[in-house]
């Protein structure tokens, strides 16, 4: 079953590289710090198991979607190194999906914090 281990060593060591470049950039760390901190909040105001798991997914998917942004820039660069106004297009289409998720995020953390603050 898990004959090639030393693939699925390799599949992890890659991983865990991508996450090292993506701790390098500002939007990744910025989100990564604040998703920490909600995370911290939801624990100091004793939320609920699923108000909390709803935290910590949201501010993981987050992340998720700000290294799939970084993946299409940083591809774009690669595929055409000149200015081209399709291919920013594109880059601002990827971070228009970023900017939509950390804003749905947003509502949803502002609205179960929110329950907790004020009606408990």
């Amino acid at each position: 079953m898990f004959r090639n281990h030393h693939s699925l060593a390799k599949a992890f060591a890659n991983a865990f590289q991508g996450i090292k470049y993506a701790l390098k950039e500002r939007s990744f760390f910025i989100q990564l710090i604040v998703g920490f901190f909600v995370t911290v909040l939801a624990f100091i105001l004793k939320l609920s198991f699923a108000e909390t798991a709803v935290i910590v997914i949201f501010s993981v998917l987050v992340l998720v979607a700000e290294v799939l942004n970084t993946v299409i820039e940083k591809t774009l660069d690669l595929v055409s190194k000149e200015q081209n106004p399709e291919v920013a297009k594109i880059k601002d289409l990827a971070a228009a999906g970023v900017l939509i998720f950390s804003i749905a995020a947003f509502l949803v953390g502002a609205w179960i914090f929110a329950r907790a603050i004020f009606c408990r």
